[in-house]
């Protein structure tokens, strides 16, 4: 690689990250004033409030199924920075309706303009790390731990820039400020990213032809087929149930506790973005240690213990009704703090555990199963949020109130740690579990294509010394068994 060639991979990188800096940003900046402004000034329900903010992961939810059937690593650029625009101006014209009336005509317009931002936003999650880990696949791990610690600071300064901007200029400065930054990052991109991720030894593999020139199945499978087939399965299912619940919980913090904040501790919307740091600045901070950890084989055990962590950090907020004595805001900055701890470790570990369950099941091509992973994450992320905000920050909380909704994500939580165990146990997750290496990964597809090449010149040699005598059909028995052993071999066929 040229010096030149890799300044331009590492610009593009930096630009790459950008957009989840952003992302973060959009999730996070509109917690502490967004609930407390549609409530008092446009007379908007919690309900309602989480209708509108649920809508941005409705659609992110929907499109990740639908992208799957059109995303392909030719065309993952394309898609990057076309979701990275629409993301950018959709929050904009969000802040825009700032000037509308209240009621019914704000609350559709909002759910609209977030439905359709929160498409953009999917274009973004499923091509992100497909597209910005191939630049440097050595440092596979340490790039999908700057992914999640670039969301971590836009969740850090997201409630700190949006609370700043929002006295200063009201309502809509923060959402045009956000939108007019990002639309100029995503110009960049077009001109710096690379359009098309470097060929990986897996894919040579798999396009290499076998004897009868068969193909691998998953090579002639349409891209959508095969994700349908990989998130459907009941251990890619049980593998998600955390993601799902630690994104459900991000998404009623976002509606919950601002008013949570404003009728306990009458924090009001100027400060409380504060708060919201001991989560998101916990989160961003941890990010490259948890990063470090993965990259030590420890992905599984962080997994399953960030269930744990989170659970206990909201039966904790919970216990406060029942002991009212220990009811302080220094209690809760410690339970934001594990619960940006355990969030951070979910999120940085999750792309190695969804990798290894796909080529345990049987995909093989690297790139294909980089975008399914990054889509079935998008898709858990979002049906998530949609719990969040919508059932349990919306419905639940309308009707039991805040903490019996601590005790509920909890109790969700505890839940899924269950088939998670099984699922981290069963596959031998629990172990260390690693990256593979360039070097490794080459030696490995060295391995397979001379095995293969040998037990097909042994079959077709075998075929032709002794054809006629009675031997012939059981050499050509034996080497065919032997060719079929080597092409299911999980050693050689699963990273």
């Amino acid at each position: 690689m040229s010096e030149q060639s890799k300044c331009v991979k590492i610009l593009g990188l930096i630009l790459g990250l950008s957009f989840y800096v952003g992302e973060g940003l959009n999730y996070s900046q509109l917690g502490p004033f967004f609930p407390t402004e549609a409530s008092h000034h446009k007379g908007v329900s919690t309900t309602f409030i989480g209708i509108i903010t649920g809508a941005f992961d409705v659609a992110n939810f929907i499109a990740a199924f639908a992208l799957a059937s059109f995303i392909q690593p030719k065309n993952q650029k394309f898609f990057f920075c076309t979701g990275a625009l629409i993301s950018a101006s959709c929050n904009g014209l969000f802040g825009i309706m700032g000037f509308s009336v209240g009621g019914t005509p704000f609350i559709v317009v909002c759910t609209a303009v977030r439905f359709v931002m929160g498409i953009g936003a999917s274009m973004v999650w499923s091509t992100g790390v497909p597209l910005l880990v191939p630049m440097f696949p050595q440092w596979a791990g340490r790039i999908t731990s700057l992914i999640e610690t670039s969301i971590g600071l836009g969740l850090m300064v997201g409630p700190s820039v949006g609370s700043a901007l929002y006295s200063l200029g009201g309502y809509t400065t923060p959402f045009v400020v956000a939108a007019a930054t990002q639309i100029v990052f995503a110009f960049l991109c077009i001109l710096f990213l690379p359009g098309k991720p470097p060929k990986n030894h897996k894919a040579d593999l798999s396009q290499m032809p076998t004897v009868g020139s068969e193909h691998v199945a998953e090579e002639m499978d349409p891209p959508g087929f095969s994700f349908v087939y990989f998130s459907t399965r009941l251990t890619t299912i049980c593998a998600c149930l955390p993601i799902v619940f630690h994104a459900s919980y991000m998404g009623f913090l976002d509606v919950a506790l601002g008013p949570y904040l404003h009728d306990v501790y009458g924090v009001t919307g100027e400060t409380s973005g504060y708060y919201f740091l001991a989560f998101s600045g916990v989160y961003a901070l941890s990010a490259p240690l948890l990063g470090f950890l993965v990259d030590k084989g420890h992905a599984g055990r962080m997994y399953l213990i960030s269930c744990l962590t989170a659970a206990v950090a909201f039966s904790f907020l919970w216990l406060q009704s029942q002991v009212p004595e220990i009811e302080s805001r220094w209690c809760l900055i410690l339970c934001l703090m594990l619960i940006g701890v355990s969030n951070a470790s979910s999120f940085t570990s999750v792309y190695l555990i969804f990798e290894t369950v796909a080529y345990k099941i049987g995909f093989k091509v690297e790139s294909k199963v980089k975008l399914m992973t990054a889509a079935l994450l998008n898709a858990s992320f979002a049906s998530g949020r949609m719990i969040g905000p919508i059932l349990i920050g919306g419905f639940f909380m309308d009707h039991f109130g805040y903490y019996t909704s601590f005790l509920l994500v909890s109790s969700l939580l505890l839940f899924c740690t269950l088939p998670c165990f099984y699922v981290l146990s069963s596959r031998h997750m629990l172990h260390r579990i690693y990256y593979p290496e360039e070097g490794g990964e080459k030696e490995h597809a060295n391995l397979a294509v001379k095995y293969e090449s040998f037990v097909e010149s042994v079959s077709l040699s075998g075929k032709q010394s002794i054809e006629g005598t009675q031997n012939t059909s059981h050499l050509s028995y034996s080497a065919n068994f032997v060719h079929q052993s080597v092409r299911c071999n999980p050693i050689l066929s699963i990273k």
